[in-house]
């Protein structure tokens, strides 16, 4: 009887210890960060890019940030990730969606569009909505490389993460004016109709450093 006993408190002690592992296993695994590129970019979606990850909208008018220097403010703005041009990683020489797009860029490669033009193919420089037909975009964008950035003409930008023969995955911010990231499949088709919902397309730039991920930490450039 004793050594049951001694059994069933083992096996307690055992679960006791295993259980919380699995639960932040779980945790971990619902929010899994997203990776561009092969790269983790440090954020989730539903995360929020701002100052303290907290939703940011009583300083945005239409999701337009108009305090973005304000104690108020959650923004990041362009100094990423404390709002401080002298305490700064890297400046994103943008806010919002615009400069999400531009922190994804160099989190992938070190370096974003703003600070190395150079480094960027224009893929598309202007399209109208008319121009923008599923075979369209399939044929410019089909295997661009990752973080490639789509820039609307109302002024919201996208970056892709991948794309397929069926359509592209992407991620983006600040689309319901809080600053939260999303991510988002579109067939080709579906990209088209929103495309033309947002009047075409201002540009997009590809970074021409195009790679994959051929292993652990291990890249190679085609």
């Amino acid at each position: 009887m004793e050594i049951k006993k001694r059994i069933i408190l083992r096996l307690l002690s055992i679960i006791l210890i295993v259980l919380p592992i699995i639960i932040s296993m779980s945790k971990v695994d619902a929010a899994s960060n997203i990776v561009i590129g092969g790269v983790d970019i440090g954020y989730a979606s539903d995360d929020y890019f701002t100052k303290n990850g907290e939703k940011c909208g009583s300083c945005h008018n239409n999701g337009i940030c108009l305090q973005a220097t304000s104690s108020r403010c959650n923004c990041i703005g362009r100094y990423w990730p404390t709002s401080n041009a002298n305490t700064c990683q890297i400046d994103l020489r943008a806010t919002q969606c615009y400069g999400f797009a531009m922190y994804c860029q160099w989190k992938v490669y070190g370096y974003h569009e703003y600070n190395n033009s150079g480094k960027f193919n224009t893929l598309i420089s202007s399209w109208s909505a008319s121009a923008c037909t599923a075979d369209a975009l399939k044929s410019k964008l089909l295997n661009c490389a990752p973080a490639t950035h789509i820039r609307d003409s109302k002024g919201h930008s996208y970056i892709v993460i991948n794309t397929s023969e069926s359509g592209v995955n992407i991620v983006d911010c600040n689309w319901l004016g809080t600053c939260r990231i999303r991510t988002v499949y579109y067939t080709w088709d579906e990209l088209a109709k929103q495309l033309v919902k947002r009047n075409g397309i201002n540009f997009v730039k590809s970074p021409k450093d195009n790679f994959v991920n051929v292993g652990t930490n291990f890249y190679a450039y085609i």
